[in-house]
């Protein structure tokens, strides 16, 4: 049955029920629904047979086809996994992305607890590739039936092993293992065919079509005997015989369950202190931890002191910081960047920003950001001229641990000087959304900071006392009690 040179009649069949072979497989698997995209595995699983039966038919040595193993391997599973992610990222930031999140399948692979379904998807893929281009090198290469069959029906099983949801997986292991005995009939008469072809014998030209007809009626007999004969699946002795088979697993599963547990799990953690209204409160204690780490293509000069905002409160009312009014736009990289209103004495920036926590939604950026590399949705203030504040930038999926935004930007840096002489015609939406006061202000606070400004000719000036005498006179503290309600 096997040879060591190439079968020199593209056997089309064959090919069509590996495919088969590995559609029920990945369907299998999509049933389990461990996360979320496992859907590319059959693309990578179809496209994995094709490759292997090409390398096997072809005349390429062994090494020269694990090599190109290797590279189309590269290529099918990071386009297909790439593929599932934001449609605005260009190839060159998706890679970037995935090769940052390699961590996480590296926790899977260890068996810790992983929070990134899509790294598993990576490592179910690149498996499916390299059994897919074994199987299809196997039969188109050595005429092997093993080789190409007990590769994915371990899996199936392995996949069947761990399962503990409600779909019934044991009809797909059914239809799998009469795929397989259709292969196996196949390539017997395959064998039998090229058999009769060295001797010279005389065939009638029907035999090979009665012979491939007894195999499918045998193999569908075989998993209809085995589908319901359930009388050894409930005798003692089998359960007994299975126990001990399986005892050499419990670690492996142990292991393997506890680093699969996060791939469902509905909630993530995902870092966001503030929301859209903010109460003052007591204080508390804020752990030293990176949120995330910045990388300028070129700093500002090095007077500017650089913040990065997540959320712009504007009104305070009742003991609570409130988010303005605000239109909420949805921006895509590929579309013009965002219209500013121009100010003075600023400076451009551009950033890329890798979060350090498992997940962020609200990004971190710049006050006056212009463009991102993700599809985000921006809460924003317009007047007549343009854009003038960005309050709030959400990324339209998760920016995970590993992953990288890009953004373009501006700093304002103005000096003491400019803001003296900056006078106090101000715009019509300054006043209303940065210079109002609420109701609550006592006469008393009113004439506090009159006192401490008296002699300061500018508002800039009236801003620097008032700001010096907080510094030397207030006591701050994170460890106080809640303020009363009235």
């Amino acid at each position: 049955m096997r040879t060591d040179s190439p079968l020199r009649s593209f056997d089309w069949i064959s090919l069509l029920i590996l495919e088969g072979m590995f559609l029920v497989s990945g369907l299998g698997l999509l049933a389990a629904d461990w996360a979320e995209h496992l859907d590319v595995i059959l693309a990578i699983g179809a496209l994995a047979v094709v490759a292997g039966a090409a390398l096997g038919f072809s005349r390429f040595s062994s090494r020269k086809a694990a090599l190109f193993t290797a590279a189309y391997g590269i290529f099918v599973v990071g386009s297909q996994v790439g593929g599932t992610l934001d449609r605005a990222l260009a190839w060159g930031d998706r890679i970037s992305d995935l090769l940052g999140r390699l961590g996480a399948a590296a926790a899977l692979v260890r068996g810790d607890a992983s929070l990134d379904p899509l790294m598993f998807v990576l490592i179910i893929g690149c498996i499916y590739w390299l059994l897919g281009v074994i199987a299809g090198w196997a039969v188109f290469r050595r005429g092997g039936l093993w080789a190409a069959v007990l590769p994915g029906g371990v899996g199936m099983l392995i996949n069947a092993y761990f399962y503990a949801g409600g779909e019934k997986l044991g009809q797909d292991i059914a239809t799998y293992v009469l795929i397989s005995l259709l292969l196996a009939a196949r390539l017997e008469l395959r064998s039998r065919e090229a058999s009769w072809r060295s001797k010279w014998s005389q065939v009638s030209t029907d035999v090979a079509y009665h012979v491939g007809r007894a195999g499918v009626i045998a193999a569908f007999a075989l998993v209809a005997l085995a589908w319901g004969g359930p009388a050894f699946a409930q005798s003692k002795t089998a359960a007994e015989l299975w126990t001990k088979a399986a005892q050499p697993w419990s670690g492996i599963k142990e292991r393997l369950g506890h680093a699969l547990e996060g791939l469902r799990r509905e909630t993530l953690p995902v870092y966001d202190p503030f929301g859209d209204s903010l109460p003052l409160g007591a204080g508390t204690s804020l752990p030293n931890t990176v949120v995330l780490r910045v990388q300028l293509a070129q700093p500002p000069s090095p007077t500017t002191r650089l913040y990065w905002q997540s959320h712009t409160y504007e009104t305070y009312e009742d003991g609570r910081w409130e988010m303005g009014p605000g239109e909420e736009i949805i921006l895509n990289p590929e579309e013009k960047e965002l219209p500013l209103v121009m100010y003075a004495q600023r400076d451009p920036i551009e950033g890329w920003f890798r979060p350090s926590l498992p997940a962020i939604n609200v990004l971190p950026v710049p006050g006056q950001t212009v463009w991102v590399n993700r599809t985000v949705t921006a809460q924003i203030r317009r007047t007549g001229q343009g854009v003038v504040d960005i309050a709030k930038v959400s990324a339209a999926d998760f920016v995970r641990a590993g992953e990288t935004y890009h953004l373009w930007g501006w700093v304002t840096d103005p000096a003491g000087e400019a803001l003296r002489q900056a006078g106090q015609k101000y715009p019509s939406w300054v006043v209303p959304g940065s210079l109002q006061l609420p109701a609550s202000v006592t006469e008393r606070t009113r004439e506090l900071a009159a006192s401490i400004s008296d002699g300061a000719e500018t508002p800039y000036d009236k801003a620097v006392a008032i700001t010096k005498w907080l510094r030397e006179n207030i006591e701050y503290s994170r460890d106080t009690i809640p303020p009363p309600e009235d």
